[in-house]
């Protein structure tokens, strides 16, 4: 498995960047995942990037032991 980590300012361009990578890795025929930490109340990222025709999975309570098994 191997993971990438993205960060940056609000509005710098991450889920951009996501999407056209995850579209990229579509055409090679390679499965992925998408882990988003989301700190607001309202869930945006993972909802653009699901319209994106990703598996999004959203970390709210910040550990990924916690909520995702």
């Amino acid at each position: 498995m191997r993971l990438l980590l993205f960060a940056g300012f609000l509005g710098s361009g991450k889920t951009t960047l996501i999407l056209a990578l995850a579209r990229r890795i579509a055409v090679c025929g390679i499965r992925s995942c998408v882990i988003v930490n989301e700190v607001g109340e309202v869930g945006t990222d993972g909802e653009v990037l699901r319209m994106g025709d990703l598996e999004v999975k959203e970390l709210t309570a910040a550990c990924i032991c916690c909520t995702h098994r």
